[in-house]
């Protein structure tokens, strides 16, 4: 039965083969492998009822396609070019170097302060050799350097204060003699006074200031008497700036005669300065 089979599955290959040109085959392979692949189609769904091997068929069709699977199955070269990129360089450039420029810092010029020419003006330095706060003061009649321990009297600034104390018919007195003045040179006198008084005083005291000898201010006390020290200038005190004879600076507290024992009107001075204006 398997002979019978394949003798008539042959008959119809050729017989279907010969209906087809030979120049077919090889003007176009891939038609003819088509065509019998169709072919070997339509016999095995002839022969549904025949046991036909199927290597017999499997081998035609396969020698068919092999050819044109030549094509297909050849592998394509790759002629993508590989293209190797280099890295890009790069160049060190040097940080230009900023130029430091020079500042020059101006310092503004101040006018230094003007130079006190009274010496022991608060009467705050004592003698070394005495202990005493007159020197280079010169006092006179009942004038004193006071301290404010233990006394009604107090100073502006400081410990230490002068008093020239008023009495009756007396004058007292604080001077003060200069030789490193400018001949010629203008000064101007500043200084803080007060009168203390205990009680209404019925008479008048006075404050005089001479540059040498000459009278250039005065005061008159209060009767009731000051409470604080109160400032006073004196301008346009000329130096004279003689040889072996400088310039002299008083004050002086002048009280007439009074009627009271116990009346008096003390003036206390302090903070004194003499500087060059011109």
């Amino acid at each position: 039965m398997t002979t019978t089979s394949l003798t008539d599955s042959s008959s119809l290959l050729s017989t279907n083969t010969a209906a087809v040109p030979s120049s077919a085959f090889v003007s176009d392979l891939g038609t003819t492998s088509t065509q019998a692949a169709i072919s070997s189609s339509t016999i095995s769904n002839a022969q549904s009822n025949t046991d036909v091997p199927t290597s017999s068929i499997s081998t035609e069709t396969s020698t068919a396609l092999s050819s044109t699977d030549v094509l297909a199955t050849t592998p394509v070269s790759d002629t993508s070019t590989s293209t190797s990129t280099t890295p890009p360089s790069f160049t060190d450039t040097p940080t230009p170097t900023l130029p430091v420029s020079s500042t020059t810092t101006s310092t503004p010029s101040t006018t230094p302060l003007p130079t006190n020419a009274i010496l022991n003006p608060s009467f705050e330095i004592a003698d070394p050799s005495s202990s005493s706060h007159t020197p280079p003061w010169s006092v006179f009649g009942s004038s004193s350097i006071q301290s404010n321990t233990n006394n009604a009297y107090q100073s502006r600034s400081g410990s230490y204060f002068a008093v020239l104390y008023g009495r009756s018919a007396q004058t007292s007195s604080l001077s003060q003699t200069f030789t490193q003045l400018t001949p010629g040179a203008t000064y101007t006198l500043d200084f803080f006074y007060r009168y203390f008084v205990s009680s209404t005083f019925p008479q008048t005291c006075q404050l005089a200031v001479t540059w040498n000898g000459v009278t250039v201010g005065a005061v008159t006390n209060p009767r009731t008497g000051q409470a604080v020290y109160v400032e006073s200038s004196v301008p346009d005190l000329v130096a004279r700036g003689e040889a072996g004879e400088g310039d002299t600076l008083a004050f002086s507290n002048t009280c007439p005669r009074l009627t009271g024992a116990t009346a008096q009107a003390n003036l206390g001075l302090d903070d004194i300065t003499l500087v060059q204006v011109a």
